[in-house]
């Protein structure tokens, strides 16, 4: 009896696969493609400027700009022409008007719509103190209205000079803008939605 009942016991653990791990089945969680990524390199700093566009996060665009109270902080230096035809604007321009931008602009973009912001020729330039980036940028915007003749696509030359903040993360410390064609600049949008 004891043969049978052990015969019967391999025979059950033989061809069942009770005591074998199952494969894990995918995480239920939607990932959100445009998340901010925390910029422990220089690069990833173009990405969240791009994807807080497109995902419209004004959290995760003013997190790219570097604010220090003891230290300088943020400046930005826009284009040349536009900088002649705006002068007033841009004197005292600062974290607070960036933000007043960055609400103006994505109120103007409505929900669900796609946006569309891209970097290219991305150059690392040398820099004793701070990494400089030099890049080549393309937003075309799904605009709601055509509030005072806003620009859907704007182009241009960034160049940021970054700050590793104590947290070992990059901040843009400046970011000087160049018209690159014939299409608006950010900073023609920065100006007109102030």
């Amino acid at each position: 009896m004891s043969k049978s009942v052990s015969l019967i016991i391999l025979i059950l653990l033989a061809g069942c696969d009770i005591f074998t791990p199952r494969v894990a089945e995918p995480p239920d969680i939607i990932s959100d493609p445009y998340a901010w990524i925390i910029p422990n390199t220089p690069e990833l700093v173009l990405d969240n400027i791009a994807n807080a566009i497109k995902g419209k996060s004004k959290e995760n665009y003013i997190n790219c700009l570097y604010q220090d109270t003891l230290a300088s902080s943020y400046n930005f230096v826009p284009d040349p022409s536009v900088l002649q035809q705006y002068s007033g604007i841009f004197s005292n321009w600062n974290i607070q008007s960036e933000e007043t931008f960055i609400n103006s602009l994505l109120n103007l973009i409505p929900d669900g719509s796609l946006n569309q912001f891209t970097w290219s020729h991305i150059q690392m330039l040398d820099a004793l103190t701070s990494p400089i980036i030099q890049a080549d940028y393309i937003m075309n915007l799904s605009l709601s209205s055509s509030r005072d003749n806003i620009p859907a696509q704007s182009s241009g030359t960034a160049i940021f000079t970054l700050q590793l903040t104590q947290d070992n993360i990059y901040q843009i410390a400046i970011w000087e803008d160049l018209a690159s064609d014939t299409l608006a600049t950010i900073s023609l949008l920065k100006a007109m939605l102030q």
